[in-house]
């Protein structure tokens, strides 16, 4: 409903390395808004399509649409977050965007033993240990990338950095 508040928020988020990578720009941004909801609807339907005719891109973030977890519950991987008051089955958008429960999480989740975040937005860099296992290197933000491998139990086995 309100593009240009939107995108300032997502763009405060981290959005623009992914915008640029799939040949996006952030400055037409404004325009596009400012002309209209035909515009926008057409520059995002670009970029969505720029997006799709990289192999496997879809796929991966359409299988992300809301959490991840391991056969026997030991691991549960989030985008940024969760609510820990809220049940498994009512999170959705908060995996995305619910970081303020994540840093309160003390204990495991709902039978979890760890919950695995890719994404901080207050940039408290990596933690490897306990409920709370964070892999958010900075990456977009003049950090790193990171993967890390996780065994059964939640231990890490090996990581990349790049």
């Amino acid at each position: 409903m309100q593009p240009a508040e939107t995108f300032a928020w997502m763009m405060a988020h981290g959005v623009e390395a992914t915008l640029r990578a799939y040949g996006g720009n952030p400055a037409e941004a404004g325009a596009k808004f400012r002309a209209g909801v035909v515009v926008t609807t057409r520059w995002t339907t670009e970029l969505r399509e720029r997006f799709i005719r990289h192999p496997g891109h879809y796929d991966f973030v359409h299988g992300l649409a809301s959490a991840a977890y391991t056969a026997d519950q030991t691991l549960l991987f989030v985008n940024a977050g969760l609510d820990p008051g809220k049940p498994l089955d009512v999170q959705n958008d908060l995996f995305w965007w619910g970081t303020a429960g994540f840093e309160g999480l003390a204990q495991p989740y709902a039978g979890f033993r760890h919950v695995v975040r890719g994404y901080d937005a207050e940039r408290g860099g990596v933690r490897l240990d306990g409920p709370v296992i964070s892999i958010d290197a900075g990456c977009g933000f003049g950090g790193h990338l990171l993967a890390v491998c996780f065994a059964a139990d939640g231990s890490v086995v090996d990581q990349i950095r790049i």
